[in-house]
């Protein structure tokens, strides 16, 4: 009987393929967030824009609110992204009076690969917008 060690395990895992590590960026969910205030309406209106891997495709995407000021209060929680690349999801928040802080957003997103190799994934982003008090 061969008897191996422990660090002889993980060359012979690492020369079968086996993952030894966390994923590297590219397998990110890719996106931004911009966001403007449209002053005559007293909104703000926030777009966040997924992107999928490389070799892979977004099959479905949300965006949640996660905190918001009092000085934006957001109209809808929870909004769906498009179907289409690239998914755009658009938020929008009332602007008042009060205090500002940030908005932190959580969008979510299910990729797949272009060619089935792997099973799809479930993936997340975080982003936030600076809102001034008024």
């Amino acid at each position: 009987m061969v008897r191996f060690g422990v660090m002889a395990w993980f060359v012979a895992l690492e020369a079968l393929g086996a993952p030894g590590g966390p994923a590297p960026a590219e397998s990110e969910l890719r996106g931004s967030m911009d966001c403007r205030a449209e002053r005559e309406t007293g909104r703000l209106v926030c777009s966040v824009e997924l992107e999928a891997p490389a070799d892979e495709v977004l099959t479905w995407s949300d965006a949640l609110v996660v905190s918001a000021p009092p000085a934006a209060r957001p109209l809808r929680a929870r909004v769906p992204g498009t179907g289409r690349p690239p998914t755009r999801i658009v938020l929008g928040f009332v602007l008042g009076p009060g205090a500002g802080g940030r908005i932190e957003l959580l969008a979510r997103a299910v990729t797949c690969p272009t060619a089935q190799t792997r099973a799809c994934t479930s993936r997340s982003r975080r982003f936030g917008f600076d809102v001034e008090g008024r």
